[in-house]
Order: structure tokens, then C-alpha cells, then sequence
């Protein structure tokens, strides 16, 4: 993956194991990763992860169901409207 490409990673944590899950995310997450976790209903934790590199499994224990990933390339705005003036 290259530097433009972040990885989002998004999964439901097992009550019971939501604080374990997140204290997993920090320590598996490449350096400026950015965790989020959810504030109430169902336990989620977030990973916006710079790169594009992978995570390893979390322990099955902590997870109400599999992890998604989706893999995003930066959008630079100035980019974007530069290709828009040259399409008029």
C-alpha cells in the first residue's frame, strides 16, 4: 500500500471484553494510528490506520462478530478541484 492509502478497520466487541479490545487496537496499531470506540449501544472500536497495513486477528474472546477492513485513498481537495477547472 502506499503513504496515500489508510486502512479503516471497524469491529463489534464483545461487552465483557470492550476495554481488553481497546487496549488490543493500541497495541497492534501502527504508530499515528487514530482508535475510536464507540460511546454507547453496541461496543465498537474503529481503526484509521496510516499506510494501509494490515492488523493481525483480535483475540476471538473480545469480538461479537469478524473485523471489517476497507482500504481508502486520500482525497486531496486541491487535487480535485484542479481536475474539475480542467474538465470545463
Amino acid at each position: 500500500m502506499t503513504d496515500n492509502t489508510v486502512l479503516m478497520w471497524e469491529v463489534r466487541a464483545e461487552p465483557e471484553y470492550f476495554d481488553a479490545l481497546v487496549d488490543w487496537a493500541v497495541e497492534v496499531s501502527a504508530s499515528g494510528a487514530e482508535i475510536f470506540r464507540s460511546g454507547g449501544g453496541e461496543p465498537r472500536v474503529v481503526i484509521i490506520q496510516p499506510g494501509g497495513a494490515a492488523l493481525p486477528e483480535p483475540p476471538a474472546a473480545y469480538v461479537a462478530r469478524p473485523p471489517h477492513a476497507w482500504h481508502f485513498t486520500r482525497v486531496n481537495a486541491a487535487e480535485v478541484d484542479e481536475g474539475r477547472q480542467r474538465s470545463t
